[in-house]
């Protein structure tokens, strides 16, 4: 990372950020991978990066925001947590790319369920599972089907 910020290369910076934000989860430094997520978010850029969500298999901010939205609940913000719940689900509507909606739906309900919004979360399994019928992609359906 240190040559990308020499070099002030944004889109290896931001997939750094996460993953050593996502070892830091995995790790238990709870703390350490939301310092990793924010930095994640705040190196993105919608106009610039929006187009690489095909290449990543879903955009980049929704993933870092939703597990950022994680460490939050974990870190006792719940509300926060939750705020993070909506900002993906605004920018997988924004945004318009099938894998990344379906992604963001598990991971808002995922968020919704752990901060005790049983409701919020059924109805987004319940669009999860109605697309991921529609795309035609099963493993999609199947998670929303197990939720």
């Amino acid at each position: 990372m240190e040559l990308a910020e020499r070099r002030g290369a944004k889109v290896p910076l931001m997939v750094g950020h996460r993953l050593i934000a996502m070892s830091a989860m995995h790790t238990g430094d709870i703390a350490g991978s939301r310092s990793h997520f924010d930095r994640t978010v705040a190196l993105y850029d919608s106009a610039e990066h929006r187009a690489l969500a095909p290449r990543f298999g879903q955009d980049i901010r929704v993933a870092a925001l939703s597990f950022r939205g994680l460490a939050l609940w974990l870190l006792g913000y719940p509300e926060l947590a939750l705020a993070d719940a909506e900002r993906i689900i605004t920018d997988a509507e924004e945004i318009n790319h099938g894998p990344t909606s379906m992604y963001a739906l598990h991971r808002s309900a995922t968020i919704n369920i752990q901060c005790g919004d049983y409701a919020a979360a059924e109805a987004q399994v319940e669009e999860l599972v109605a697309l991921a019928t529609q795309k035609g992609a099963g493993f999609w359906k199947q998670v929303g089907l197990t939720k």
